[in-house]
C-alpha cells in the first residue's frame, strides 16, 4: 500500500528541510500546500522536491482548507497522516504509519498530536473544515476513532511567542497580525463546538459579538452534551490502546489529561487506571489556562507515564517552551 504524508504551510522556511526530512522515506509521498509563503518556503520547497518526492500546491487558504486540499492531493485507497511543517518527528511516527491501522489518533495534547487513516475514510467524511484552527479536533472526531496510541512521535521547532497575540506574530506583523486574532478566536470556538454558555463561562460578556459570528459563520459541536474538546478526551480513555505492542519505547508513553475530562467525568482516572495500572502519575502544579479555546483550560493538568523519562520527552515537546520538570508534582 502506499504511504502518504500531507501538510500545509505558510512562512516555515526556517524549518521546512528539516521537518520534511525527519518524516521522509524513499517509499513514502510527501504533498504539501503552501499558502502562498512570503519568506522562501515556497523557493525552497521547490529546491527540495526532487529530493524528497514532494507534491506541490499553493492556494491562498486557511490551515483547514490547505490541509484538506493536501489530503485530496493523496490518491485513494492509500495510507496517510498529517504533519505540522514546524515540527520534527521521531522514528515512531513511522513505526505507525506502517502499521496500517485505520482510524489511529495519536495523542499528545500541547505536543504533536497525528491521526493515521485510509485517505478514503478521510475523503468520504468531508475531510477538513475551512478554519484556521481546531480544524484537526473537529475532523477526527468526524471521521472516528478506533485507537489512540499516548506516545510521543515529534517535537516543535517553533515556540509560540509570549504577550497578546503571540501565536499570530509567528505568520505576520502589524495590523495584519491583530487582525488574524478575532479569526482565530471564531475559528476555536466553531472547530471546538463551543456552546453559548461555555463560550460566555470562557470569555466573559465583553466578547458576545464575537460569539454572533461564530453563530452566523455556524459551529460544529459532534455531540450536543459536549463540546468537542472534551468528546475528544472522552475517546481517547475509551479507545486508548498499548504502545509497547507497536514496538514503541516506554520513554515515549505519556497520557496527558487536561481539566475538563477530571472535572466532568469522576470515573476518568479509574478507566484509565484499569488500562495502565503500573503508570506514574503527575500533577502539574500553577497551572494557568492558556490553550486555544474556552473549555480547554489547564487548571489540572494530569500527566500519566511509564518512566520519569516519558516525562521529561514529554515537556521538551511543549510547544510554548514554558513547562519544565519542577511544575509536575508526582502523586501516589
Amino acid at each position: 500500500m502506499q504511504h502518504w504524508i500531507y501538510g500545509t504551510v505558510f512562512n516555515n522556511v526556517q524549518t521546512i528541510e528539516e521537518s520534511i526530512a525527519s518524516v521522509y522515506s524513499p517509499d513514502s509521498n510527501i504533498a504539501i500546500v503552501d499558502a502562498y509563503s512570503t519568506d522562501g518556503t515556497y523557493e525552497k520547497l521547490l529546491a527540495l522536491r526532487k529530493e524528497f518526492n514532494l507534491t506541490l500546491s499553493r492556494a491562498r487558504c486557511s490551515r483547514g482548507k490547505g490541509r484538506d486540499i493536501a489530503l485530496r492531493m493523496c490518491p485513494v485507497n492509500s495510507f496517510a497522516a498529517y504533519i505540522d511543517l514546524d515540527a520534527v518527528y521521531n522514528g515512531n511516527f513511522r513505526k505507525i504509519l506502517e502499521e496500517e491501522i485505520d482510524r489511529t489518533l495519536v495523542w499528545q495534547h500541547h505536543s504533536q498530536t497525528c491521526y493515521f487513516s485510509m485517505v478514503d475514510t478521510a475523503i468520504k467524511k468531508g475531510g477538513f473544515r475551512d478554519l484556521s484552527v481546531s480544524e484537526t479536533l473537529e475532523f477526527i472526531l468526524r471521521c472516528g476513532i478506533d485507537r489512540t496510541l499516548p506516545v510521543q512521535v515529534g517535537r516543535n521547532m517553533q515556540y509560540t511567542q509570549s504577550g497578546f497575540g503571540g501565536r499570530e506574530r509567528r505568520y505576520a506583523t502589524g495590523k495584519k497580525a491583530l487582525l488574524r486574532i478575532p479569526r482565530i478566536s471564531i475559528d476555536s470556538t466553531r472547530g471546538q463546538g463551543i456552546s453559548y454558555q461555555e463560550f460566555i463561562n470562557y470569555y466573559g460578556y465583553s466578547r458576545i459579538p464575537l460569539y454572533l459570528a461564530v453563530l452566523i459563520k455556524g459551529k460544529y459541536r459532534i455531540e450536543p452534551r459536549i463540546s468537542n474538546i472534551e468528546l475528544l478526551l472522552e475517546k481517547v480513555v475509551e479507545t486508548m490502546c498499548d504502545p509497547r505492542e507497536s514496538g514503541i519505547s516506554d520513554d515515549w508513553i505519556a497520557l496527558p489529561i487536561p481539566y475538563p475530562l477530571f472535572s466532568d467525568n469522576e470515573k476518568a482516572e479509574e478507566k484509565i487506571l484499569q488500562k495502565w495500572k503500573e503508570f506514574h502519575k503527575y500533577r502539574r502544579i500553577g497551572s494557568v489556562p492558556k490553550w486555544g479555546g474556552p473549555v480547554l483550560m489547564d487548571r489540572e493538568f494530569i500527566v500519566y507515564t511509564l518512566t520519569q523519562k516519558g516525562l521529561e520527552n514529554y515537556i521538551s515537546a511543549d510547544p510554548y517552551e514554558a513547562l519544565s520538570m519542577s511544575d509536575f508534582l508526582e502523586i501516589e
